[in-house]
């Protein structure tokens, strides 16, 4: 009865104990693959993780290079809009939180502009750069090529900065509007926020990811300590090829692969970071991301595996004990007990004979196949003549017969409606009593949807490279036409000033149209030379333009340094906007005076007369915007101060002077104590109804003028003071000692011959004085 009893038992623990293998064997297998797969998923999310930061900063930087007030500040170059800029770096920096350090250099690699995290730095703490290299590599540049440097430590007076900051440096060379680099632009973006973005383990929590560059350092590590060795004299050995030389060895061969060694499971791909700008800062440069699982790892795994199937395995013997008993009590085959054993498997499962690859035992998943009697594995599941041949369906029974070893292939095998299936054939071979094999288990797992899976993300790998190739291929279009663009922009800059579109809060000419308009108060310059019609009559046409070129390229730059705007020429007629401060259009003025002057040095024969020039200058609210038809538009001001300037200047011709301002300008300069300035007269201009002030700015009189003219100045007030409270006896005496101490006042001339006048015919019943 035991011997029975064991003989049946032993005999029904031996399928037990292979179906175990078998699901043991494919378990491991499973959560291999599935390690791998997530392995190589996790590396390819880091990696467009990667290009998606690298992208978004060559945006910021670009965007930054092309910035207008970069543009203004180089054009301008005063502190006053290098301190806009900084402001402006410092909100930007402020909002992205991605970057340490914006900063401006010029030409010889002196900071003109830093700005680090949300703090400007004051210009006495700027340093000279000269000698870094990513000034050199970035200055040598053209328009539109970037500079990228390889990620390590930020260094700060010749030592690692602490805390550490991993920072990466990008820089493109900036040019100003006439397309002179004028020096360049630099990012310190924040490498922690990039390393930062991914765990140091991938989904599986033993799965560790780690960052190395080119020579096996490491970038992020594991462990802390062992990161940035190549920064540090005493690290320099700790580096990946140390601690893993064979592996490290595999590794920089290839650009991506995963393989097994005693060390465990290592994947890795191979990333340029640099590949996406338009010209790389450092050739070779690439990091290795290595996805690492241990034999630790691998072997918890197995031995979890293991742990699940020990109770179940450890009742199904306590229940083959029981079924043991009972089967030998009543004397029923082992066979069938087998039968039922095996039926309960959801996977086809059956006893292939060596000698003549008959199925001698098969479960119900088999049997649904279609199963007839003495059917060969191969017409069952192939539906063929002959055992499989050839590399891509080989025998799994002459693999273990061969090798004497459990054996796993991939067949395609058909159902009973002959319905293609994917599968995963798992062979172990038995032995007989004298160790031959003449018997083998075959199991095959349904992976048609895995193949199914593996096939779309091949497809979708092909789709992704075809749109790579497209957007690779658009950037360029792009480029192309961004050029077209700035060429474009550049030329109507000649015509419509960027300062006009600026006033307008436009950033193109492209966004102009029709209507737009703004109302703001400005300071309106009128400027035109004296008796220029008679001076044209006299010479050619050609002639003609070339002297009002000439003039006009000496008196336009002037405007521009103080921030003016020229509206329009009118032949020898220059009209100015000032939108920024009253004091702008009058030291304009006088230095458009002084201009004059230097210009008359080189004047004064007859066929080059000297010149005189009348400015008049007025502020006060006027609308500036765009008029015209659809297929015709230009900008314009429409304003009655416009006007009242314009009269101002035609002023001078009047009282002989070259510098009028009205009282809306006087009352807005700063210090008007700053400047030579007399009153002149309160007038009724044609076209107004009220009484005009005027004042006389003489800066730019010759120095004997100008001491008298300061000298009578108190006279000259009181003097014009009694003559429009019609004293005009009293004013006659004070205009009398003005002209005592400078008889060429032709204010004060002109104010003695109204007394005079008005003595003898008195005073009109429409004074409005």
């Amino acid at each position: 009865m035991l011997k029975r009893f064991l003989i049946t038992f032993l005999m029904l623990l031996l399928p037990i104990f292979s179906i175990s293998a078998v699901i043991y064997y494919q378990s491991v297998n499973y959560n291999k693959l599935l390690l791998e797969k997530k392995s190589i998923a996790n590396l390819n999310k880091q990696n467009e993780q990667i290009i998606n930061e690298f992208t978004y900063i060559l945006s910021d930087l670009t965007f930054l290079a092309e910035q207008r007030q970069l543009q203004v500040s180089l054009d301008k170059d005063n502190k006053e809009h290098w301190q806009i800029l900084a402001e402006e770096y410092r909100l930007f920096i402020t909002r992205k939180k991605l970057y340490d350090q914006i900063r401006f250099l010029n030409e010889t690699g002196m900071e003109v502009v830093r700005v680090n995290f949300n703090t400007p730095v004051p210009s006495q703490k700027l340093q000279l750069q000269s000698k870094r290299y990513y000034f050199r590599d970035t200055f040598i540049l053209g328009r539109g090529e970037i500079f990228v440097s390889p990620l390590d430590l930020n260094i700060e007076k010749g030592e690692i900065e602490r805390p550490k900051k991993p920072v990466i440096r990008f820089g493109t060379p900036v040019f100003d509007s006439n397309g002179q680099k004028k020096g360049i632009l630099l990012l310190n973006y924040l490498g922690s926020k990039l390393l930062k973005k991914w765990d140091h383990k991938g989904v599986n929590t033993s799965n560790h990811i780690v960052l190395l560059n080119a020579a096996g350092f490491w970038l992020k590590g594991i462990v802390p300590e062992d990161e940035w060795g190549f920064m540090y004299k005493d690290s320099n050995n700790r580096t990946f090829e140390n601690r893993f030389p064979a592996e490290w060895q595999r590794i920089i061969q290839k650009q991506s692969d995963q393989f097994y060694t005693s060390n465990g499971l290592f994947t890795f791909i191979t990333i340029y970071p640099l590949s996406e700008s338009p010209k790389q800062g450092t050739q070779n440069y690439y990091w290795k991301m290595v996805s690492h699982a241990s034999p630790q790892t691998l072997q918890a795994k197995s031995n979890q595996i293991l742990r699940d199937m020990a109770l179940p395995f450890i009742a199904l013997i306590i229940l083959m004990f029981i079924v043991s008993t009972f089967l030998t009590r009543i004397k029923i085959k082992h066979t069938e007990f087998l039968q039922n054993v095996i039926d309960s498997l959801d996977h086809p499962f059956h006893v292939i004979n060596t000698n003549n690859y008959q199925i001698e035992l098969a479960n119900a998943a088999t049997r649904a196949l279609g199963i007839k009697p003495q059917v060969t594995c191969y017409a069952l599941t192939h539906k063929r003549n002959e055992p499989c041949t050839g590399i891509k369906d080989p025998c799994p029974l002459k693999e273990v017969l061969k090798t004497k070893e459990p054996v796993m292939v991939e067949h395609l095998h058909f159902d009973k409606d002959g319905k293609p299936i994917n599968v995963e054939v798992h062979g172990f071979p038995i032995h007989d009593s004298a160790g031959k094999i003449n018997q083998m288990i075959e199991y095959a797992l349904d992976i048609t949807e895995r193949k199914r899976a593996e096939k779309q993300l091949h497809k979708q790998n092909q789709e992704l490279q075809v749109k790579n190739e497209q957007l690779d291929a658009l950037a360029s279009q792009l480029k192309v036409q961004q050029n077209k663009l700035y060429q474009i922009n550049a030329a109507y800059q000649r015509f419509v000033p960027c300062e006009f579109l600026s006033l307008l809060e436009k950033q193109s000419i492209l966004d102009v149209q029709l209507g737009n308009q703004i109302k703001k108060e400005m300071s309106i310059l009128f400027c035109d030379i004296r008796d220029f019609t008679a001076l044209s009559e006299k010479i050619t046409p050609q002639d003609n333009f070339d002297f009002i070129n000439a003039f006009l390229g000496r008196m336009a730059p002037i405007i521009d340094q103080h921030h003016g705007v020229i509206d329009k020429y009118i032949g020898d007629e220059i009209m100015a906007l000032f939108p920024t401060h009253a004091d702008d259009a009058v030291q304009a003025a006088i230095n458009m005076l002084k201009a004059l002057a230097d210009y008359n040095l080189t004047r004064g024969r007859p066929e080059r007369p000297k010149l005189k020039m009348g400015i008049g200058i007025n502020t006060g609210l006027l609308m500036l915007g765009i008029v015209g038809g659809q297929n015709r538009m230009d900008g314009t001001v429409i304003s009655d101060a416009v006007n009242l300037a314009s009269r101002v200047e035609e002023m001078n011709k009047k009282y002989g002077t070259s510098l009028l301002i009205t009282t809306e300008t006087y009352q807005k300069l700063k210090e008007p104590s700053q400047y030579k300035i007399r009153l002149i007269d309160t007038v009724k201009v044609k076209g107004k109804s009220k009484v005009v002030t005027i004042y006389e700015v003489f800066d730019t009189d010759s120095p004997s003028m100008m001491a008298n003219k300061s000298e009578t100045l108190s006279d000259f007030k009181q003097g014009v003071m009694l003559y429009h409270k019609t004293a005009l006896k009293k004013a006659k005496i004070f205009f009398e000692r003005v002209l005592k101490i400078n008889p060429d006042d032709k204010v004060a001339q002109i104010y003695l011959k109204r007394c005079d006048h008005f003595q003898k015919i008195g005073i009109p019943d429409d004074w409005a004085l």
